[in-house]
C-alpha cells in the first residue's frame, strides 16, 4: 500500500463534502469529571480527544492538536500529544 500525502488525504474528505477542521485543544482542567477515568493526566488528555476524534471522525476532514495546550501540563501534556497524533 503507497502513503499518500497529506494535501490527497485532504482533498479526498474535501471531494465528499467535508470541511470542518476540529482543534484537539483539551485543557486538562476542562475535562469533564465524567470524562477523566484515568488517574494519569496523559491517559486522561489521549482518551477525551479519542473520544472527540471517535465521534467526528466521518463528518470532519481533519483534526488540528494546539501544542500550546499540551506544552502547558509539561511532560504529561506533550506525551498526550505523542499518544494523541500517533
Amino acid at each position: 500500500m503507497s502513503k499518500r500525502n497529506f494535501q490527497e488525504l485532504l482533498q479526498a474528505k474535501w471531494d465528499q463534502g467535508r470541511f470542518v477542521c476540529v482543534g484537539l485543544d483539551s485543557e486538562l482542567s476542562k475535562i469533564p469529571e465524567a470524562a477523566q477515568v484515568s488517574k494519569s493526566p496523559e491517559q486522561t488528555i489521549f482518551n477525551f480527544n479519542r473520544d472527540i476524534v471517535d465521534v467526528t471522525k466521518d463528518i470532519v476532514c481533519a483534526f488540528k492538536p494546539n501544542s500550546a495546550f499540551y506544552e502547558a501540563q509539561g511532560l504529561a501534556g506533550l506525551q498526550a500529544l505523542r499518544i494523541t497524533v500517533f
